[in-house]
Parts: C-alpha cells; structure tokens; sequence
C-alpha cells in the first residue's frame, strides 16, 4: 500500500508528486509530540496510516545502508537495506512548502547509547594512541646516538642477551653468540665500528639480514641510530628459525674447486661449508616441534646426515642405524638398483661391499637366498627322478 505525506504542502506519493519513502509516527509518547510540535497541520491525528515522507528530514537522520563484518573473511560488507528507518530520536525538520521559520536544517537526533559508548572508546582510544607516541618517542629520543662515543655510554647500560657476549676497543664493538656444538664456537657476530656500520656474520661469512619488525624495516650493513635497532636484529637472529638473509656464494678461493663428484666429498670453500652448517643448524631447531614417535623425525635425520656428508671427507664419512637399515632394504631387493642409485642418485651412500658384509652378518645376502631357493628346488626334483632319469 501506498501512504501519502501528511505534512502541509507535500505532494509526496500523491498521483502528480513524486515516489518517496515514507516513515510512520514513533510509539514513544514524548517524541511523538515533538513531531506534532514542528509539523505545521493542526489537529493532527494521527494512527498507523499517518506517515511523514523523507523530505522532511535531515539527510544524516535516515540509515539508508548497514554494514557488518564477515566472520570468515573479516571484510567490511555493505548492504541497502530494504526498507529505510530513522535514527534513534530524529524529528522532522525540512517543510519546503512552508514559511521558511518553520525549516531548521540541522539535524537533531540524539545519539543513542550505543553510539555514545563508541564515541567514548574511540576518545580513549585516540588519547591512548598519543600517550603511546609520547612514550615511544620519549624511548627513541633516551636510546638514540648520533656518535660512536654516545653509543659506547649507551651501551654499558645495554643488556644482551642470553647467550650473546661483547668485545670492545676504540675502533669497534664486536657482539657475538657463543654455542656449543659439542665444543665451544662462534656462530653469529655483529660489528659496530666507528661511523657506526653495522655489520653481521654468520661464523666468518658476511651475511645480509632484514629487520622487517620496525618502521622502516632495516637491512645489514646499516648505520645505526639507536639501540632499539641493535636489540630488534638480536631478537631476529634469535627467534627466527628461517632468518632472510642474503649469502654471496659466487666467489670462491683460488684454490678451491668445486665441482663435485657423485659418490665423493665435494671441494668447497669455506663459505659453502658455513651455507651447509647454517642450514643444518636450522633443521636441528625443527626437532623441538617433533616428538619422538614422528616418522619426520627419521626423514629430519637424514637430510641432516647428507648435508653433513657434503662437507665431510670420504674417511670420514658415518651413517645412522636408519641409514644403514634403509640401505641394506635397498640392496637386498636388488644389489644392481642400490649400485645404480649410489653412483647416479642424489644420494650419498655406504659402499656395496660395505652393505654386503652387513647383509652376510645377518644373513640377509640375496645371493644367499638365491642358492638356497635353487637348491631346495633341485632336492625336490631330484626326488622325482627315476633311475633311468638319473643317466644322461
């Protein structure tokens, strides 16, 4: 059904006038009469067919859209609504078709208790914001240095972390991380100098970290301007388990080749031989998210022990039991499968005669079974024989 305005002069859904949206008298007693106060009809009375168009009202006082986060996604959604209604305690206040006293172009609606509590968080939120800005500021201002000899006063104040120790001289400050693998070694060092570089290596290597937790995100060799950025690169090498880094392995030392040969040690350069221990460094960190029934475990095992074998030499070369077992599986199905797959396979394994003597000691030679498969048939069938047979 169609309701037309009943504001004085409206041509509102009427035959000649235009199609508006129309919105019915509220049940509240008290704004009620305020709507009957401002719209200019006397005698008004009205019931449920009584409806005032939007015309009369201010444009922020009809909700014409609602919106809503998506639970899965957490994109803000925004949909028409159907059916347009009035903010929480809006009145009429647009009469274009009467005296102009009449008309007030500001909106009075009054917030509602919701809206009051949101404009509250957000008050709170802003002065937080800013308190936390002062703060921050305030931080960076007391930690900050523009000189070598300002960060040498910072720094007596400066609390490493576990693990880590300095070294200090007029020219430089050489932090470092001290491990034990089984014996003691240097992994990580960082070095300030004078014009206040920053530099880190992973054991004798120049590397290249990025810092992405702060604004601007760093990358080594930077300089310095505060403590804050030498606490935010000790927290990356420590916690991180896959640290972006950049290693140049193009240049290698005059004397080293490194071609490798399938089935023996690879001639590295030391920089490949630290590439190689960092990542098995980094793998021996995935045992702690493993247990010890996990079939990943024997798998982390074993790529730890070939990269460990990349930087060894051949006389050197050990094997695990898991290994070994696999290996022994291996040739025992097919002794010319497990000699193709040493030779042109990526993998490297124990020599033949090696897995053979395992195999005999535990009489799990093919051969073995072989012969004794030819034999028993041999016995049965010459069971079968008769004495003529027996001639040739």
């Amino acid at each position: 059904m169609l309701y037309m305005c009943c504001v004085p002069g409206c041509r509102g859904n009427y035959s000649k006038g235009p199609k508006v949206r129309v919105f019915g008298f509220p049940n509240d007693e008290n704004l009620r009469k305020k709507w009957l106060k401002v719209i200019p009809r006397d005698n008004l009375q009205p019931n449920k067919n009584t409806k005032v168009c939007e015309l009369h009202f201010a444009e922020g006082n009809i909700i014409w859209q609602i919106s809503k986060q998506d639970s899965k996604t957490g994109k803000i959604v925004t949909t028409n609504l159907e059916r347009p209604r009035l903010k929480e305690g809006c009145v009429p206040t647009i009469f274009p078709n009467c005296p102009k006293y009449l008309t007030t172009q500001t909106a009075s609606v009054r917030k509602s208790r919701d809206e009051k509590l949101k404009n509250l968080d957000e008050q709170y939120l802003f002065q937080a914001i800013e308190e936390n800005k002062k703060h921050f500021s305030d931080h960076k201002k007391a930690n900050s240095f523009i000189n070598f000899q300002d960060f040498l006063c910072y720094f007596k104040t400066f609390d490493l972390q576990k693990g880590w120790f300095s070294l200090s001289n007029q020219n430089n400050i050489t932090l470092f991380k001290l491990e034990h693998k089984p014996g003691p070694c240097i992994s990580w060092s960082i070095v300030i100098d004078e014009q206040l570089n920053v530099k880190t290596f992973l054991y004798s290597e120049s590397i290249s970290i990025t810092i992405d937790n702060i604004a601007p995100a760093l990358k080594t060799p930077f300089i310095s301007s505060s403590l804050e950025e030498i606490k935010q690169l000790l927290n990356v090498i420590d916690t991180s388990t896959t640290i972006p880094l950049d290693i140049d392995t193009n240049t290698t030392s005059d004397n080293t080749d490194c071609n490798t040969v399938k089935g023996s040690t690879p001639q590295s350069s030391e920089k490949f031989k630290n590439i190689i221990k960092f990542v098995i460094n980094m793998i021996e960190n995935v045992k702690d998210f493993i247990s010890d029934s996990s079939e990943h475990k024997i798998a982390k095992n074993i790529v730890s022990e070939q990269l460990t074998l990349l930087i060894s030499p051949k006389q050197r070369y050990r094997y695990l039991p898991d290994t070994m077992i696999l290996c022994s599986i291996l040739y025992t199905i097919s002794p010319h499968s497990y000699k193709y797959l040493r030779d042109y396979g990526p993998l490297i394994l124990p020599y033949p005669q090696t897995i053979k003597g395992v195999c005999n000691k535990y009489l799990t030679d093919p051969h073995i079974d072989e012969r004794n498969t030819f034999l028993t048939y041999a016995r049965n069938v010459f069971q079968c024989l008769t004495e003529k047979d027996k001639y040739l």
